[in-house]
């Protein structure tokens, strides 16, 4: 009956090494092909100045409520900061998302410290487009997304321009297994960095890895992470998945979501593909700023 057992305890070794050298050439595959696009590209970003211009953005759909609790707080626990501005995505939301702005950001806006933009014809939200349609928005320096359920703490702009004043190609991000899981969407950077990378992958739809990817590309070409170790840097409002997802084209899993995206990037990296969207208009978008009956494209 075990007749056959050593020489199935063989098989199992051999396929075990086999694998095992599988995941180390393809490790150093990963870090030829990255190594070689840092050569090729040669990425250089502009020098930040004395006190370089801040701007934090928030994309919303379906998330009032949340955004009624932590975007005028962040404002607030901020204010210290004298070169600071704050963004504000209305990804075509339903609800009183614009009533709500109305009322509690116009003296923002009228000081030029938040800019309000309301995106027109969306229907789902596009995670990774939103993000882009934000970040090229921004006026800053350094621009760091906040999601619509985060609290950035007292002072997080200050940490974020010293973090940067010690070099100014970081990517300074959360990361879940330091400051909770839903921190992994709180990345900030030099604004060059994002048409250098592409922006964010829109052929990833649904929830999740839209985050990751950023990074992991980032760090290929050359843009190394500094992870934010400071808890009250990334708390958060707890709430269920499926408001995470209630808007969302694609799969309504969270984590099935998150899997495919993931795989989706895995197959980008094997065949060398750091830079996003290529020979696509990323981030564009068609919106009215700050209630005018005006619209614009970006």
């Amino acid at each position: 009956m075990y007749s056959n057992f050593p020489d199935v305890l063989h098989r199992i070794s051999h396929s075990y090494k086999l694998n095992k050298l599988r995941n180390k050439l393809y490790d150093t595959q990963q870090r030829l092909l990255a190594a070689f696009l840092r050569f090729r590209l040669n990425p250089t970003i502009r020098p930040l100045p004395d006190t370089p211009r801040v701007t934090l953005y928030t994309t919303c759909m379906g998330r009032e409520e949340q955004i009624n609790h932590t975007f005028v707080k962040n404002i607030e626990d901020n204010s210290d900061y004298p070169n600071l501005e704050w963004v504000l995505i209305n990804y075509n939301s339903p609800g009183g998302l614009e009533a709500w702005a109305k009322e509690k950001l116009i003296e923002y806006i009228k000081e030029d410290k938040v800019s309000y933009f309301r995106i027109i014809n969306r229907h789902d939200f596009h995670m990774a487009h939103a993000k882009n349609v934000g970040a090229r928005l921004c006026r800053g320096d350094i621009v760091c997304n906040v999601d619509a359920d985060h609290f950035t703490g007292k002072h997080f702009v200050r940490f974020l321009v010293d973090t940067f004043r010690t070099n100014n190609k970081l990517i300074v991000h959360g990361h879940p297994a330091v400051t909770g899981k839903s921190s992994g969407g709180r990345i900030a950077h030099h604004k060059d960095v994002l048409s250098l990378l592409g922006g964010y992958d829109e052929t990833m739809l649904g929830w999740g890895f839209e985050d990751a990817d950023f990074v992991n590309r980032a760090n290929a070409l050359g843009f190394p992470s500094e992870i934010v170790q400071e808890a009250s840097y990334m708390v958060s409002l707890s709430h269920s998945d499926s408001e995470r997802v209630a808007h969302c084209k694609g799969s309504q899993d969270v984590w099935h979501s998150h899997e495919i995206n993931k795989q989706l990037a895995q197959r980008n990296y094997r065949r060398g593909r750091f830079v996003a969207n290529k020979g696509e208009h990323w981030g564009s978008a068609t919106f009215y700023r700050n209630f005018s009956n005006e619209l614009e494209e970006v």
